[in-house]
């Protein structure tokens, strides 16, 4: 039985240890696309699987002069102007 507890504590903490190691390569994953993003002479934004921005590179947030915290969500929907923002919105909810 001790040996049985000793070997599964050995099992746990190999993949406590894997876990960390995967968690450490996504986060430098992370860090090397936000770098690419904000280097790239292009506006990028992403969203998640409910169509509501959760990411926007420097130079977007630099062409619209608004800070993150504004444009994220669908606070980014107040920079389109007016006339177009149904039509933005239809293709945004199409996959376009």
């Amino acid at each position: 039985m001790i040996l049985a507890l000793v070997w599964q504590r050995a099992r746990r903490i190999e993949a406590e240890l894997q876990l960390a190691t995967s968690f450490a390569k996504v986060r430098e994953s992370e860090k090397r696309f936000r770098l690419v993003a904000n280097q790239a002479p292009v506006l990028i934004w992403m969203s998640g699987p409910d169509k509501l921005r959760n990411y926007f590179n420097q130079p977007w947030l630099e062409f619209t002069g608004r800070e993150l915290q504004a444009e994220l969500g669908n606070g980014w929907s107040q920079g389109v102007h007016p006339e177009d923002l149904k039509n933005c919105l239809q293709n945004l909810h199409a996959g376009l």
